[in-house]
């Protein structure tokens, strides 16, 4: 473990305090993968004995190596093994590796840190002063497991000599914070049809008796198919039955798969509003394509990352509820015009890299 010490005074009102941070580096110990869409699993363990705080995050990666990183949470990992096979698609369970497990032990506790994926460069991401994301102590982040997706490894069979090293260097603090951190992934699913567009989309309800969250940042992830991703916050104006949409945010997930600022500032969730969630497809393949975990699937997800007072940790559950799955005409009646539509910024960039889109409005519903 690399351990650089750095200090941060913050001051508040007459009082400063001096805020010391560190790094840990949580990486796959010299890797090499041996077939196309092989996940693999690397457990790291907290100290139980206190609780400490990630405030930054930097992928370190090999360009052309892994697909995406997962960091996760898990009070117990899958596997006694420090690397294990983990993840993947198996026509049964005997074509699995005879070290296969799951992530975490118990699948209900797994808990998403942060994520990864496609060689986005400037990956890294901190979070505001004064937050930061709780983990070891007697939390549900006693271990924390980086997930390795490793869809074509061509350049591993041809050199036998390669391996990888592929991981996160996470900034620390000891200091307990004023705001927890932490991470929200939406996930939808289904199949796309041959040559034709179409869209996944998800939505879920803050409790009412939740406490308020403040969102921060957002991250798409589609594989190949996916021209854009979008996310707002819904809330209901009880005078008038009707609902407001405000944008997290809206990106193409053919740019850097990084996180990216939240649309106009940060976003503030409230208990009774609603997550809703769209990723529009444009299936230029003469076949049918289906979530799932391989490089010849899709995927439909955003991450977000938010942050609330840490006096109301009790009141943050780790998913909302009343969840539904294409159903963001028929909860708010309407969706906004712009919602299946790159915006121009990502045209211009994408023409910028020569990255190929379908540039036609959706006129999806």
């Amino acid at each position: 473990m690399l351990l650089i010490f750095t200090e941060l005074a913050i001051i508040a009102g007459l009082f400063t305090h001096v805020i010391s941070s560190y790094e840990i580096e949580i990486q796959i110990p010299a890797y090499r993968p041996t077939y196309h869409d092989e996940y693999v699993c690397y457990s790291y363990k907290m100290d139980p004995t206190k609780e400490s705080y990630i405030t930054g995050y930097e992928p370190l990666y090999q360009p052309g190596t892994a697909h995406h990183m997962l960091l996760l949470g898990c009070i117990e990992p899958g596997s006694q093994e420090q690397v294990w096979h983990c993840g993947g698609y198996f026509t049964s369970n005997n074509d699995r590796p005879d070290d296969w497990a799951r992530v975490c032990k118990e699948k209900s506790k797994m808990r998403i840190v942060f994520d990864w994926a496609m060689d986005a460069a400037d990956g890294r991401f901190d979070f505001p002063d004064d937050v930061g994301f709780k983990v070891g102590g007697d939390t549900a982040y006693q271990y924390l497991v980086l997930q390795l997706h490793y869809a074509w490894v061509d350049k591993f069979l041809e050199d036998t000599s390669l391996v990888d090293f592929s991981g996160y260097r996470l900034t620390m603090t000891d200091t307990p914070p004023s705001y927890i951190g932490g991470v929200m992934v939406m996930v939808s699913g289904g199949i796309i049809q041959p040559l034709e567009d179409d869209i996944q989309e998800i939505t879920c309800k803050w409790p009412d008796n939740a406490a308020p969250l403040t969102l921060i940042a957002f991250h798409v992830h589609t594989h190949f198919i996916g021209e854009v991703i979008s996310g707002y916050i819904n809330h209901k104006d009880i005078l008038t039955n009707t609902w407001s949409w405000t944008e997290i945010g809206r990106k193409s997930p053919k740019l850097p798969q990084v996180f990216y600022e939240t649309t106009g500032g940060n976003v503030v969730v409230q208990p009774g509003d609603y997550f809703a969630v769209r990723c529009t497809f444009h299936n230029t393949e003469d076949r049918v394509v289906k979530n799932g975990w391989t490089k010849d699937d899709e995927m439909c997800d955003m991450y977000i990352l938010y942050y609330y007072k840490s006096e109301d940790e009790s009141r943050i559950p780790q998913l909302c509820n009343d969840i539904h799955s294409r159903y963001l005409e028929k909860t708010f009646g309407t969706v906004p015009e712009e919602i299946s539509t790159i915006k121009q910024e990502d045209m211009d960039e994408m023409d910028t890299k020569n990255i190929q889109y379908y540039s036609t409005k959706y006129s999806l519903k």
